[in-house]
């Protein structure tokens, strides 16, 4: 193998932060970080298709209580970091002559310093978590860098040094023509954090000087923007509801119903009910709000939500579905269905959709496919 996996030595320890972007020696790697990365990539790679990589790495997470808060750190950025650019690193693996297996993908991550896509390097403090790493096999590493595409040809450019699917880069070409490189970086950037204020609780001045380094969003008069990845529960406030966590977007989509006090609103498909609250918040609690959804597990966190918002207009409704997603409700909730016919002010429908928006965020939604019926 060109690059070898490093010695394990379960007796280094790491301590500090690690850095959100390429694979330096930072302090939150060590041998045991590395392996647990490796691991739990390996399970998100044989889980894909049905679950999401947020919830491999959250579950991984709570059952490896040894790692400390710097590793977890630095494997959530390795990780991450790799899946975002998935077809890069596979590239290089292969100009490597090496396959790309969870353990190379993340031993060539730590070895690969950070900037520009079209300007990585090989780092120069390579890790020093076991046998270290022979000049050689740096040496081969980068002058694999330099066969990268660039942006001189903006299709292998945006497909493998920017690491998208045929699919997704050919749909950024088709939209955006030119722009599409630009698209595609901004698309691999890290998202912020961003709040949505319950105005129900709390106003955004007040959350503005209670979190530090918060910023005002750019257009939802709700949001607040955080610079970095924070444990959003520990926060100031959270529990006492005076935030959610809600993309700036999703904020914008409950503005634009222009629900109102003492209406009769409806959200379908309403999930864990993260526009169902902005709407309650848009109805200043007075009214009704009936969202609905497939999912009981989804509508228990809706539940779960609402009373630590401290509202009271909502009800939660689970519509039972098959193994399709066709509603399935008995008689007698068909029948309480078609009383609501043609009575609702506004129903807002947050319908299946690219999945785009959601990239800088989950950057495995770039390897997933779905069809659905014209």
């Amino acid at each position: 193998m060109v690059l070898e996996a490093v010695e394990r030595d379960e007796t280094k320890d790491a301590a500090g932060e690690a850095g959100a972007g390429g694979g330096r020696n930072e302090r939150g790697l060590s041998p045991r970080s590395l392996r647990a990365a490796t691991e739990i990539y390996a399970r998100w790679e044989a889980e894909r298709e049905r679950t999401p990589l947020d919830r491999v790495v959250g579950a991984e997470f709570r059952s490896r209580k040894y790692l400390n808060s710097s590793e977890r750190r630095w494997i959530s950025a390795a990780i991450y970091g790799s899946v975002r650019y998935l077809r890069r690193q596979e590239f290089l693996l292969s100009a490597l002559g090496q396959d790309a297996s969870p353990e190379n993908l993340l031993n060539l991550w730590t070895l690969l310093a950070t900037g520009a896509d079209e300007a990585l390097t090989v780092t120069t403090t390579p890790p020093n978590i076991g046998e270290g790493v022979a000049p050689e096999r740096l040496q081969a590493l980068e002058r694999a860098l330099t066969t990268l595409p660039g942006p001189d040809t903006p299709g292998d450019y945006l497909r493998t040094t920017l690491g998208f699917s045929d699919a997704m880069a050919a749909g950024l070409e088709t939209l955006l023509g030119d722009e599409a490189i630009a698209a595609g970086r901004a698309l691999n950037q890290q998202a912020p954090v961003t709040l949505r204020v319950n105005a129900l609780r709390a106003t955004r001045g007040k959350i503005l000087a209670t979190l530090e380094d918060a910023a005002p969003t750019r257009f939802s008069p709700w949001g607040v923007e955080l610079p970095g990845r924070v444990n959003v529960h520990d926060l100031p406030g959270f529990r006492f509801g005076w935030f959610e966590v809600q993309e700036e977007a999703s904020q914008l989509a409950a503005l634009l119903t222009d629900a109102r006090p003492g209406q009769l609103i409806m959200d379908v498909a309403a999930g864990a009910g993260g526009k169902t609250l902005a709407l309650a918040a848009l109805m200043q609690n007075q009214g009704r709000l009936i969202a609905f959804d497939t999912s009981a597990p989804r509508l228990e966190e809706l539940d779960k939500r609402v009373k630590r918002a401290g509202i009271t207009c909502v009800e939660s409704q689970i519509i039972p579905a098959d193994d399709a997603g066709t509603w399935q409700p008995a008689v007698s909730l068909q029948r309480k269905i078609n009383k609501l016919y043609g009575t609702a002010d506004g129903v807002l429908l947050d319908a299946p959709c690219t999945g785009s928006g959601v990239l800088r965020r989950s950057p495995d939604a770039k390897w997933r496919t779905l069809d659905l019926d014209a």
